[in-house]
């Protein structure tokens, strides 16, 4: 996958929101080593020489495993080749063996401990996605990373497997796609609901294949990191929901679920998020009461702390509220011979004057200065 200029991106924070901003000059390689056409970029409705924004969101976790905190993307949220690099071995003996991720044909290009989904996964994804706290929250994890073979209990297939590693960031095997413990089917042919997933609207615009025209319309095929049945494939989730051995590493079109653990597990075998609010002081005013809002960098927030609402006041003697909402005192009536302040008969008919005035929204003032 040889970088060029086929698409161009910024991100940019407006109204206290972050978003990012992207523009195809070129349709994105369909796989490692292809040319740049139209393929599933333009089936989601995106063409080039247009600018699309993305607001960046939260990102749902799944709860896999409250025990040992692993927690799973709940949605496709990039597309992207397992290997960006592609090199063929003319000269192997078996087909099996001939297809490698290095120039020096040293690992085999679905080598999960060198690939470049592990690389994007724990340098590009980690910092982008999680905040220097967030990260403090995040276990290194040693990960069997067994090939298919294995993974299934067939032997003589050992040399398919990949070292293990020891990641923040990582991508499900086939075995834990597979396992009742963390809410799977065991059978990997079921159409299993709990594995079927669909992409964020980035992940289209990035030329993730999508189903259409079916009962699992709009569903997606994902990437696991287990080595495949030969060095060219690795193993993935079907938008059916079942499992696949045989997918070619250098397609750019399958989703990415990234997949972590929490280092923090309490007592009660649950893993927990640690709070940290920051606080935001409302002040009162005479017209509302003042409050406190608390929240924390994952999201949660509350309100609490309320403070009555103050008094109007009016320290400067124009009669007007000091805190500007409008208000105006009643002026202190002194002995004026307008007839508007006249006793008896009078007063009776000026009452009637001020109703109709009030009710037409006419503010009359008198000669000595009180409003009617």
């Amino acid at each position: 996958m040889v970088k060029g200029d086929w698409m161009r991106y910024t991100d940019v924070t407006y109204n206290g929101i972050k978003y990012r901003g992207i523009k195809f000059i070129q349709y994105r390689p369909y796989w490692t080593g292809d040319t740049p056409f139209s393929t599933h970029q333009s089936d989601n409705g995106y063409s080039t020489d247009t600018v699309y924004w993305f607001k960046f969101e939260l990102v749902n976790w799944r709860v896999l495993d409250p025990s040992t905190g692993l927690v799973m993307c709940e949605t496709i949220i990039d597309s992207q080749p397992y290997s960006n690099t592609f090199y063929h071995n003319g000269s192997a003996s078996n087909v099996r063996y001939a297809y490698f991720n290095d120039a020096s044909y040293t690992n085999y290009a679905n080598d999960y401990e060198t690939s470049s989904i592990r690389q994007w996964l724990n340098n590009i994804f980690y910092n982008t996605a999680f905040t220097d706290s967030e990260k403090k929250e995040i276990s290194t994890t040693t990960l069997n990373n067994d090939g298919y073979y294995t993974s299934v209990g067939i032997i003589d297939y050992e040399e398919l497997d990949s070292n293990k590693t020891s990641d923040k960031i990582f991508l499900l095997s086939f075995n834990e796609v597979r396992n009742n413990n963390l809410g799977f089917s065991s059978n990997y042919s079921d159409y299993d609901t709990a594995r079927q997933s669909q992409g964020s609207d980035y992940a289209k615009s990035q030329g993730l294949w999508v189903n259409k025209g079916s009962s699992y319309d709009d569903n997606s095929n994902w990437f696991l990191r287990s080595p495949g049945v030969n060095s060219t494939h690795c193993c993935y989730v079907t938008y059916y929901g079942d499992l696949n051995s045989s997918y070619n590493v250098c397609k750019a079109s399958y989703g990415v679920r990234p997949a972590f653990r929490f280092n923090r597990i309490s007592e009660i075998g649950q893993f927990e998020h640690q709070h940290n609010y920051s606080s935001v002081v409302a002040a009162p005013s005479c017209i509302d009461k003042g409050y406190t809002t608390y929240t924390c960098e994952c999201g949660d927030s509350y309100v609490a702390d309320y403070v009555d609402i103050l008094e109007h006041k009016d320290e400067n003697g124009d009669y007007k509220c000091d805190y500007g909402c409008g208000y105006e005192f009643e002026k202190l009536a002194e002995p004026c011979s307008c007839n508007c302040h006249a006793g008896g008969i009078k007063a009776f008919f000026f009452k009637i004057i001020n109703f109709f005035q009030k009710l037409f929204g006419i503010n009359k003032v008198c000669a000595c200065g009180v409003k009617h």
